[in-house]
């Protein structure tokens, strides 16, 4: 339905099969590189070949990918470069045992190996060393944020359990965005755009461009890089009272990042950096399939109809706007022995989800169309210390510490809609705007906020004992302990609220304290793509998930009496 055609891409193709058509008129013959190996060894176009590209996915000294024990895959920036790569999305295809459950820009649900869960994201997700995971309080691990793959190093794929050295959430895998980083000696940068189309949409088009400057040669350098993304949608909203909208689901993203180096010896190194990115889309990538009709009422107005080939039913609108911010500072020492790591990173991301909400209320009995608003804020700071050894013989060891908090405030209201498929006033928690008391005058249906913190404490280690050539033995642990603090509050219940009652307590209020070890032992052969290790014996983790119908709980501390032990999925 999204088929982009490229016009830098197909330029190129036009280049290559005239020089291509010249050759063969010259030589008699079909042209053929002189140095080319047998078809059957050859690449896929646009695949650089895993000895290329380098890798420090097991957190150790960066080597070859192909190197590495363990089921990775990684694209080289030149590789999304070529490919005008511009979002995750864009070669998902490429990446073995990937879904991704996409319901429109910056809500999408990766999934490895076919294992998945409700709670917490079951892969992994880091910005460089930031913990920017999925998390959706109403489908585990959705709302992965889409963020530009622009000026990138690589990106990484592991899949298999990865909880020794990622920890939660990499029940499945873990992917790995590695940003370019600032040259100390070198002044460059470059610029470049694309143009595409969508079937059933219109024009696309996006602009990215990257700036290297040295302040001090050797020492400090800076890098900049921007982007603009705007996509065409293909799905129409037909239901809309005011008239036909077409083209909901697009995509309008501006995104940049600053880096900052300074590395004062040969030992050591920082660097600082801020990405921020916002993206708005006028609606979802739903639609209602030929021969389905839509819910409806037609004795309260709202008729159904019949969905068709990329038709969307919904009365109301449902726009998207998501902002986001990365901060991240990482210093690395190096020593004759090893490289210590200290890393902090915080990823903040405001979220406004819209969807109509019209057939929840036609199924309680109250046909009138309304919009629930999901306005979200998401806080997820992190800090690592570990220590990765870079020893000549054949055993290596990576050991350290990480800590994460994480706040999550998640609103939802209720609203009635005019016709035009908006709000017809904001959201009140006053009985005098409750909309099945005042129907005429009132516009709140429902409200609710919920909230959740959750902190987490981990210690780790791995080694890795290369016993022969192309064979390694891996054997890990890590200890954990995590702590999640979650409440409800209804903020205008349906019908309002009782006599005299403005203001209740916390519908459910919930205490959990986790600790537990997880074990991690292989052994994998590096020998040809595609890497095969043996199976591991792991136990995964995710974090505690909170229930909705449990009572208060205590906040006495994490202790052997604390209630509401939530135990994970081994």
């Amino acid at each position: 339905m999204h088929a982009h055609v490229s016009v830098s891409r197909a330029l190129a193709r036009l280049l290559s099969a005239a020089t291509t058509g010249v050759a063969a008129l010259l030589t008699g013959g079909p042209a053929v590189a002189a140095d080319a190996p047998p078809a059957a060894t050859q690449p896929a176009a646009g695949a650089a070949s895993l000895e290329e590209i380098t890798v420090t996915a097991n957190k150790l000294s960066a080597q070859a990918a192909i190197d590495v024990p363990g089921a990775i895959q990684a694209i080289s920036g030149d590789a999304l470069q070529r490919e005008g790569a511009a979002q995750f999305i864009d070669i998902a295809p490429k990446i073995t045992g990937l879904q991704i459950q996409d319901l429109g820009p910056g809500d999408k649900k990766y999934i490895i190996r076919g294992i998945n869960s409700t709670g917490d994201a079951t892969t992994g997700v880091y910005f460089d060393e930031a913990v920017i995971s999925g998390s959706n309080a109403n489908d585990g691990g959705g709302r992965q944020a889409d963020l530009g793959l622009f000026d990138l190093e690589r990106v990484e794929v592991l899949r298999g359990p990865q909880g020794t050295l990622y920890g939660a959430s990499s029940m499945s895998g873990t992917i790995r965005f590695i940003t370019k980083k600032p040259q100390l000696f070198s002044f460059g940068g470059y610029a470049t755009g694309e143009l595409s189309n969508t079937d059933n949409g219109g024009g696309n088009y996006n602009l990215n461009g990257a700036l290297n400057l040295p302040i001090v040669e050797g020492k400090l350098a800076a890098r900049a890089v921007g982007w603009t993304i705007n996509n065409s949608g293909y799905i129409d909203q037909i239901r809309i009272p005011a008239g036909l909208l077409r083209g909901v689901n697009n995509e309008r993203t501006e995104g940049g990042r600053v880096q900052l180096r300074y590395a004062p010896t040969d030992e050591l190194d920082i660097v600082g950096a801020l990405t921020v990115q916002s993206t708005h889309s006028d609606g979802s990538s739903r639609y209602t399939p030929p021969g389905v009709m839509s819910y409806g009422n037609a004795a309260a107005g709202l008729a159904p109809v019949s969905g068709g080939d990329l038709l969307n039913t919904d009365i109301t609108r449902s726009p998207w706007d998501d902002r986001l911010q990365i901060y991240s500072l990482t210093s690395n020492y190096r020593f004759s022995s090893g490289t210590l790591t200290a890393t902090v990173n915080e990823f903040d991301r405001k979220v406004d989800f819209n969807f109509d909400s019209t057939p929840i209320l036609v199924s309680f009995g109250v046909p009138a169309p309304a919009e629930t608003l999901e306005p979200q804020r998401r806080r997820v700071g992190s800090a690592e210390v570990r220590y990765a050894s870079s020893l000549s013989g054949p055993v290596n060891l990576v050991f350290g510490g990480f800590g994460q908090h994480e706040n999550t405030d998640f609103t939802v209201h209720v609203v009635r809609t005019n016709s035009l498929g908006e709000l017809r006033g904001p959201f009140s928690p006053l009985n005098a705007d409750d909309a099945l008391l005042h129907p005429d005058t009132g516009n709140t249906y429902f409200g609710r906020l919920d909230t959740r913190v959750s902190k987490s404490y981990a210690g780790f280690g791995e080694l890795t004992w290369a016993a022969v050539d192309k064979l390694t033995f891996i054997a890990g642990a890590r200890y954990f302990h995590e702590i999640l603090d979650a409440v409800q509050r209804t903020t205008h219940p349906f019908g309002g609220f009782g006599p005299g009652n403005t203001d209740p307590p916390p519908n459910h209020e919930t205490f959990s304290c986790f600790t537990r070890p997880s074990r991690r032992a292989s052994a994998a052969a590096a020998s040809i793509p595609p890497i095969c290790p043996l199976p591991p014996e792991f136990r995964g983790a995710s974090g505690p998930t909170r229930s909705t119908i449990m009572s208060s709980a205590p906040k006495a501390g994490c202790s052997a009496a604390c209630s509401n032990t939530i135990p994970r999925p081994t």
